[in-house]
């Protein structure tokens, strides 16, 4: 039961990989600019807490980016390679967030809006790409 997909339909809508860097780069500004307001509280820990959410945003949507553009054929990537890398990803991802938990031991609020700042850069994305298409 495949289902055929109308030309121009909902499921037509293509994310390109210029897209993808808008929405990487958006990510990175925000968390940069969430790093700036963070430091006008003068206190470390929360800049730190701030800082550690949102680059272990960005370094998780740049390796997401990386697989899928692998996963698409963009880059010619083997299977095996792929699978390790989606593996590797994870772990290094999950170690990256344990070191984080038990040896920095972030403020929990500006952690997490640190590794928010992807929804609003998302979100941001979606808006100026609607701009952007016209």
């Amino acid at each position: 039961m495949s289902e055929e997909v109308e030309p121009g339909g909902p499921a037509a809508v293509e994310a390109s990989p210029e897209a993808a860097r808008h929405l990487e780069r958006n990510n990175l500004l925000l968390v940069v600019v969430g790093t700036a307001a963070f430091g006008f509280t003068q206190d470390f820990r929360q800049v730190l807490s701030f800082l550690a959410g949102g680059i272990l945003t960005v370094v998780n949507l740049r390796l997401f980016r990386l697989i899928v553009a692998g996963m698409l054929g963009q880059k010619p990537t083997k299977k095996g390679r792929l699978i390790a890398q989606v593996i590797v990803k994870f772990f290094g991802l999950m170690a990256a967030l344990t070191f984080l938990m038990l040896v920095v031991k972030p403020q929990p609020v500006p952690f997490l809006l640190g590794l928010s700042t992807v929804v609003v850069a998302i979100t941001l994305e979606g808006i100026f790409g609607i701009f952007r298409s016209e």
